[in-house]
């Protein structure tokens, strides 16, 4: 696990912050049945659970553009891949968390107050042969510290006065780096990315105002919200999904 993660390409994307709205899915369920002797069973040992993702996992991290995927930062994020350059630590098949002193070491100076050092190996290299530095893992902590969220609200606020376009914040990323990055007598085109009523916190934040929900979703809203709740039993949880399925056949 830790081969492919040792390095890493020195693109590293930007964070914009936004607080996601929950949309609640609305008559979604049905009305519980009694429970069968079936239902109750004890959980029993082995098989296979599936799970439906967005996409594939391509790669175990999702911090260069080509494996810039939800599903790599959900594998970046649990196996302990998404602290900086060439991480620290893995998580093991056992789900230990292991060193991994590949690119540095951690040591624990002091508890109170809280005081960890890290020193890069001054071996350590990137995928094209260029040294790791500190400055490198200066900017991999400033990215995800959330510390320069300010300049994604700047631009947010900056591109709805002067053009009247309200960016969501993934968006005003790709536009604040396509205009940090200007090629003369070149056209410069970005795809927007999310509504920004997907981040109602973070626009009002930057503009004072909250945006306004598409219409179809909005009515979701309005929809009586119907829910179970279940006992933490596998095999029960299991014959309900059954059951739910079909249902909606």
């Amino acid at each position: 696990m830790t081969d492919k993660n040792r390095r890493r390409g020195r693109a590293l994307a930007g964070l914009a912050i936004g607080t996601a709205a929950m949309v609640a899915l609305a008559g979604c369920t049905t009305s519980t049945p009694a429970p069968s002797a079936s239902d109750s069973a004890a959980p029993g040992t082995g098989g296979t659970i599936s799970v439906a993702q967005t996409n594939a996992a391509t790669a175990l991290t999702s911090a260069t553009p080509d494996t810039n995927l939800n599903t790599n930062g959900m594998v970046d994020y649990l196996t302990g891949n998404a602290t900086g350059p060439g991480s620290f630590l893995y998580v093991d098949s056992e789900f230990n968390v292991v060193p991994d002193e590949t690119n540095g070491t951690i040591e624990l100076v002091s508890e109170s107050p809280l005081v960890v050092q890290y020193t890069l190996d001054p071996e350590a290299v990137w995928s094209d042969g260029t040294p790791m530095t500190t400055t490198d893992m200066l900017l991999a902590w400033a990215i995800g510290s959330g510390y320069y969220d300010d300049a994604t609200l700047d631009g947010i606020r900056r591109w709805r006065a002067t053009s009247s376009y309200l960016l969501d914040p993934h968006s005003a990323v790709g536009v604040l780096a396509a205009e940090a990055c200007p090629e003369p007598g070149a056209a410069m085109v970005v795809a927007a990315t999310a509504h920004p009523a997907k981040f109602a916190d973070a626009i009002r934040q930057a503009t004072g105002v909250a945006p306004q929900m598409p219409l179809r979703l909005a009515e979701v809203f309005e929809k009586e919200e119907r829910f179970d709740v279940a006992p933490n039993d596998l095999a029960l949880i299991q014959a309900k999904v059954r059951k739910l399925k079909e249902s909606m056949a």
